[in-house]
């Protein structure tokens, strides 16, 4: 590098360093302030890529590795931008202002558990000031995997204030920096579909609260992508979770409500509705048996509470019982005639939908991929 000292200035040009894996590269310049403290100014270079794990993470000042900690993020990373850097003396705690593009090739979160193979940018702008970490942002990544489940396309703001990681339209009313051009929502492409996220995370417990939203998905890639092998069933999947709240790796923690409501679709493909059409002597290939479900449902726990409510012109559907996290299941349906049956056409507005006045009745257990 080359290094030049004038009027109480100090200039570095291209200062380049390498430790392993990790590379710096960058242009800096060092002064003295009326305080007494010193103010250094980095700019980042395009070839400066960090690898961040253990032996890295102990190298960064205190509060920079409390905060690294915490993400518990692990992979390299390309940095581009600029930083700055206000230090007294040795007793005190280093002032930080940032901002910079991050870009992630192969990021982990939590040991790459749960969350693995990150490949997207980052852009964040942010302080640390006196211990107190602030950073704001968006988030656009082109690819990841979570609990398994591919996702592509992960875009929308954040806001991060010490502990609390705010994103969606959440980080938003915590006051997020940017300009009307970038993202106001956090969206990602997931389970054949368009997922729309708003929520926190505390990071020191890994807690989770959050709305979140599953909009047009085709229900037999979903299923296929889910782990459900050999689902032909067509249909449209509009999906709602509310107030989720708990600790991904802790199910007992669940908790939440929400409703998958379907559309458009032809569910009799479904081993389940073969069973189930085969015991109400309905033929299976009768591409009206249902055209349209709704399900709500609660999360207590590994405890998922349902009612079920399903349409079609030969029969319609009504019931409740509950599955878990292990595809467990116990429901109790009922059957009533469609209403496009001339049979329904005059018994349905006589009869309310009670179990006392429907066609048949049925318990569903064992699990959901072999009921």
């Amino acid at each position: 590098c080359q290094i030049v000292y004038r009027d109480g200035v100090l200039k570095i040009h291209r200062a380049t360093a390498q430790n392993g894996a990790t590379r710096f590269a960058l242009h800096g310049e060092c002064r003295s302030r009326p305080d007494g403290s010193w103010q250094g100014d980095i700019q980042w270079l395009p070839t400066t890529r960090l690898m961040i794990e253990g032996q890295f993470l102990k190298a960064l000042p205190k509060d920079i590795q409390e905060s690294m900690q915490k993400l518990n993020f692990q992979g390299p990373v390309s940095v581009l931008g600029r930083s700055q850097v206000v230090f007294g003396d040795l007793e005190s705690r280093p002032e930080l202002d940032w901002d910079c593009q991050f870009d992630i090739e192969d990021g982990q979160l939590a040991g790459g558990e749960y969350v693995n193979a990150l490949r997207g940018t980052v852009w964040a702008r942010g302080t640390n000031r006196f211990g107190q970490l602030s950073a704001s942002g968006q988030v656009s990544m082109d690819a990841l995997r979570v609990m398994k489940i591919p996702v592509t396309k992960l875009n929308g703001p954040f806001v991060l204030r010490d502990n609390k990681l705010q994103f969606g339209a959440s980080s938003q009313k915590a006051g997020s920096a940017g300009n009307n051009s970038e993202a106001t929502e956090m969206t990602a492409q997931t389970l054949a579909g368009t997922l729309r996220l708003s929520g926190q995370c505390l990071l020191e417990t890994g807690k989770v609260n959050l709305d979140a939203t599953l909009e047009n998905a085709d229900l037999s890639t979903l299923l296929l992508e889910l782990g459900v092998p050999q689902q032909e069933s067509q249909a449209i999947c509009n999906v709602t979770l509310k107030d989720f709240r708990g600790i991904p790796w802790n199910p007992q923690t669940y908790h939440g409500s929400g409703s998958i409501h379907l559309t458009n679709a032809k569910l009799y493909e479904l081993p389940f509705m073969m069973r189930l059409l085969s015991v109400a002597s309905v033929s299976a290939n009768d591409a009206s048996a249902f055209q349209r479900a709704d399900i709500d449902f609660r999360i207590d726990g590994d405890h998922i509470p349902l009612k079920v409510s399903a349409d079609g012109e030969v029969l319609r559907l009504r019931g409740e019982g509950w599955t878990n996290l292990r595809r467990d299941v116990n429901l109790q349906l009922y059957t009533y005639v469609g209403r496009r049956m001339p049979l329904g056409q005059v018994v349905s507005p006589l009869l309310a939908e009670s179990r006392f006045a429907t066609f048949m009745m049925v318990e569903v257990n064992g699990t959901l991929d072999n009921p």
